[in-house]
C-alpha cells in the first residue's frame, strides 16, 4: 500500500513549497579584488634568511605600476585572489647592475583591511654567465591601507 502513495511526495512537497520563498545568501568576498590605490604594509614576525627590514610596504599606483617604500618601481607585479579569504600577491624588482627581487606572499584576509602573511624573498644575479640567488621568507601581519600620494 505505501508503494502505490509514493507517488504523490513530490506531489505534496510543490504543494507545500508553493508560495515559499528560499533565499541563498553568499558572503561578500574579504579579500579585495583589485589592490590599486592601496598600499600594503607588513610587519615580520618571524623571518628566515635574506630579507628587506622588520617590515616592509609595497604601493600599488595601477595594475602595471608599483613601488617599494624606497619608491623603487616594480619591473611587474600581479595579485590574484584565490578564495573569499585568500590572496596572492607578486613583486619583481630589479636594479641596474641585472640582480632582481621577486616578492611572493601568500595573503589570508582576516578582515578586507587586514590579515596575514605568508611571504618569500628571491635575490638573483647573473655574473660572467653564473646565477646566484638567495632566499628568505617572512610571516607576519599586514595592512592594507589606501594610497595617499604616489609618484
Amino acid at each position: 500500500m505505501h508503494k502505490r502513495l509514493i507517488w504523490l511526495a513530490p506531489i505534496a512537497l510543490a504543494t507545500l513549497l508553493n508560495g515559499c520563498q528560499v533565499t541563498v545568501t553568499t558572503a561578500e568576498p574579504i579579500a579585495p579584488s583589485s589592490l590599486v590605490g592601496y598600499s600594503l604594509v607588513f610587519t615580520h614576525s618571524r623571518t628566515e634568511g635574506v630579507l628587506p627590514g622588520h617590515s616592509s610596504t609595497y604601493r600599488f599606483k595601477s595594475e602595471s605600476v608599483a613601488f617599494d617604500a624606497s619608491l623603487n618601481e616594480a619591473r611587474s607585479w600581479t595579485y590574484r585572489r584565490r578564495s573569499h579569504r585568500a590572496a596572492t600577491v607578486e613583486l619583481i624588482f630589479t636594479d641596474p647592475n641585472a640582480a632582481a627581487l621577486r616578492v611572493t606572499c601568500e595573503l589570508e584576509f582576516d578582515t578586507s583591511q587586514e590579515g596575514e602573511h605568508d611571504c618569500v624573498y628571491v635575490h638573483s644575479a647573473t655574473f660572467a654567465f653564473i646565477e646566484f640567488s638567495s632566499e628568505g621568507s617572512s610571516k607576519g601581519t599586514f595592512r592594507r591601507q589606501a594610497n595617499e600620494t604616489v609618484p
